[in-house]
């Protein structure tokens, strides 16, 4: 493997197990004990049809954004807590449009498309 993995250390069990001494102690980083999944850029089969994430300033209530959703004719699927976002099915205009309109308005910190995402059995951290 390529030296571009100092710092970065898998999380699967393989390679946990492989970190540790004979002695049980933890070894020095390396190199993941197999090939970390690559990044791919989001495309058109991994788009959510009609769904986009929006992120509200924090000034926003709940109300005011509720306000929000019924002048842009959208609708509340799921709170997103970990990131401070929701996710919204559009209504009557395509996700592009409704993207537009609502960057445009005050309040809403961004908007963008909803993309399917599947998780790896490895996820590299940063030591």
């Amino acid at each position: 493997m390529s030296s571009g993995w100092a710092g970065l250390q898998c999380s699967c069990s393989a390679c946990r197990d492989s970190a540790r001494r004979r002695d049980g102690a933890p070894a020095q980083p390396s190199a993941p004990t197999h090939e970390l999944p690559a990044f791919r850029a989001p495309t058109e089969e991994t788009l959510v049809p009609g769904q986009i994430i929006v992120k509200y300033e924090e000034a926003v209530g709940s109300s005011e954004q509720a306000v929000l959703r019924r002048q842009e004719n959208l609708e509340k699927k799921m709170e997103l807590g970990l990131i401070g976002a929701e996710v919204v099915k559009v209504r009557g205009q395509s996700v592009g449009q409704a993207i537009r309109d609502l960057e445009r308005r005050p309040g809403v910190e961004y908007a963008e498309a909803n993309f399917r995402s599947s998780g790896a059995c490895t996820t590299p951290v940063r030591r």
